[in-house]
Parts: C-alpha cells; structure tokens; sequence
C-alpha cells in the first residue's frame, strides 16, 4: 500500500489497516498477502480459523450461528452415536451462504479434535451419476489425507473404465459406497458442501444421505428455493434424514450498521479519539439515506460499496500527502474526512448495473 494511503488510515482515520482490503492484522497475527486471502472473498474459516472474527454476527447469520451451536450440543455430536447429520443452508446469492457454510464446517472440526476434510463441490450437471464420480474422488482424497486403513479394495471395486466416467453408473458408485463403510465409519469426518441443490434435485438430498452418511460425511447442502429448505425439513423430519436446516437472508439498515462498526473497531486503533470510532469516516446518515424504510441488501453488495466508497475517500486524501511523513499543506479539515452519501450511492448503483445483478 503506497505511504500516502498508510498515513491517511492512521492520521485522518485512526485505523491500522485497510478495513476492507487488509494486508496484515497485527493482532491477529494474520498475514492476508502471505496466505492468499481476502475479505472480499466468502470466508474459508475451516481452513484459516482467524477469519472468524470477521464473521458477520448480526440478525441472520448470529440466528443461524445459535442454531447450529444448540443442535450440535443438543445432539451431542459427535459422540451422540449414530449417523452423522446433515444441514441445509437457504438464502439468495450474496448473502454469505458459502461463508456459512465453511463456519458450519469449522464447528465441526473443533468438535473433532481438528480432525476432518472440508470440500466444496459445484454442482457440475444433472447427471446424479457424475456427481457421485466427483464425489467418490473427493473420498479418495479423504482416505489418502488421514491414511485410513483397508480401503483400498472397496475404492477399487468396480474401475473408472467399469463405472465409465462420460456416463457413471450410480449402481456401480452406490455399491463403492456401501463397501467403503466398513472402513470409514469411525474415520475423521468428511464434510462436502453441495452447491445447490435445486426443487428438481431435491430427491438427491436423501438419496446422498443414504450413500455417504455410513462413510461419517457431513453433507451441507446450499440452496435458493424455499421449497428445498420446506422439503428438507420434511426429510429431517422422518426417519429418512437427521440433520438441521437454516435460512440467512439479506441485511437491514441496522443490521448493516452492525456490520460496518464491527469491521471498522476490527482495525481501529487503541488510541482512536471517541470522534474517530464507530462508523467514523462514514457520515452518519449514509446509511439511513443508502435503505429505504423495510429495504434489505445482501451482505456480499454491502461491502462492495463500502469498500468502493472507502477507497475514493482513501486516494483522495492521501492524494494531499505529496511528501512521505509530510502533513498536508493546508491541513485536511474534519469534514473532509467523511465518506458522504453520494459517494455510497455511487457505488450502489454501479454494482446494481453489473451483470449477473
């Protein structure tokens, strides 16, 4: 990050790091540049445990987070005996289901001593058959990571040339299954994110479950249709299926407000006079101006105005800091320093343009 904008992030906004693009969280000891990651991205929690003090904890992801925390221990997963469960995670594109899902899959590791796998599998066709080949290569992976023992025979018990990989059996693929049981059923967990299960695709949830739940894999399925997550319900409801399902939706004004001053205190520093904290440097009716009465935006739109706004107001003022350690001439007055609405706006409506919105 060029010295002009360092200096305006600690002078003018008492923060010690980008709130939106970080390089480094000192506190954290967390290297974002140096481990490839970023908050713009959905995020891979399993993986990097730090991310989740980044995790939005407001209306329905801090819902979510309690359900699952209470089924878990209600359930006493793992050591509950039987089957392990499956989830379902419901909402629209944008809303953090992938984030979500990764956490789901965090918690799950921690109740396993840190032992488990974390996969996430687009869903390629509507060939059920092909999803099961991927499916079954991923397991294959599983068993090499945490070398569990005697599965060799079932994995090979029918060849890819048997099971033809342009056109998989699933009777071939559903007997592997079965087989690997016998050796897998005590092994670390391994968790698989479906994404998505649509209405048309809504018989694979059960029938996945059938297959790979004696394998001890924790199916998350991802979905956008309120019927699934009604189905779904019905399925755990019977003896077909054990598991839970929750739903995030879109944020509202305060909700978002939450979010924005959770992230900014993330990098604020220690010493931050009380007119730099909260949501300083954005004005304080940006966000009543940005939602109308009863409106909701999806967490994934919100930070990307945020960090549009936020990077404007970044260059342009560190576009005053002609000289390294050198204070702007004439200095930078207080109501310079605010992010205004029309800046928010701008960027608001860019990104509803893009395609795909």
């Amino acid at each position: 990050m060029p010295n002009g904008r360092l200096e305006v992030l600690a002078d003018c906004f008492s923060l010690e790091e980008h709130p939106f693009d970080p390089q480094v969280d000192t506190r954290r000891r967390l290297d974002f540049r140096r481990r490839g990651i970023s908050l713009s991205k959905p995020l891979d929690v399993f993986n990097v445990e730090e991310l989740k003090d980044y995790f939005v904890r407001t209306g329905p992801f801090k819902d979510a987070i309690q359900q699952i925390k209470d089924y878990l221990v209600a359930n006493n997963y793992p050591t509950g005996g039987g089957y392990p469960p499956a989830f379902l995670i419901e909402g629209a594109k944008g809303v953090g289901r992938s984030t979500m899902a990764s956490f789901l899959a965090y918690q799950i590791k921690k109740r396993n001593a840190g032992g488990a796998s974390f996969n996430t599998l687009p869903v390629p066709s509507e060939h059920f058959g092909k999803l099961l080949f991927t499916i079954r290569n991923f397991v294959r992976g599983h068993i090499n990571r945490f070398q569990i023992p005697n599965c060799d025979e079932a994995l090979n018990f029918y060849t890819d040339q048997a099971i033809n990989p342009p056109d998989p059996s699933v009777d071939y693929l559903r007997q592997i299954f079965a087989q690997l049981g016998n050796c897998m059923g005590a092994a670390p967990p391994q968790i698989i994110v479906i994404e998505s299960i649509t209405w048309q695709r809504k018989e694979w949830m059960v029938q996945l479950y059938e297959y790979l739940s004696p394998l001890n894999i924790v199916l998350i399925f991802l979905s956008e249709d309120r019927r699934v997550f009604n189905a779904f319900r019905e399925l755990r409801n019977s003896p077909r299926l054990f598991g839970l399902e929750v739903s995030l939706d879109a944020l509202d004004r305060q909700m978002a407000e939450e979010y924005l001053a959770s992230r900014l205190a993330n990098f604020r520093s220690a010493q931050a006079p009380a007119d730099k904290a909260g949501l300083f440097p954005f004005a304080a009716q940006v966000l009543s101006q940005t939602f109308a009465p009863g409106q909701k935006i999806g967490i994934k739109l919100i930070e990307t105005i945020f960090r549009g706004a936020f990077n404007t107001k970044l260059d342009e003022l560190a576009a005053r800091y002609e000289q390294p350690n050198q204070a702007p001439n004439p200095p930078i007055r207080s109501e310079e320093l605010l992010i205004p609405y029309e800046s928010v706006s701008k960027y608001y409506k860019f990104s509803l343009s893009m395609p795909g919105r």
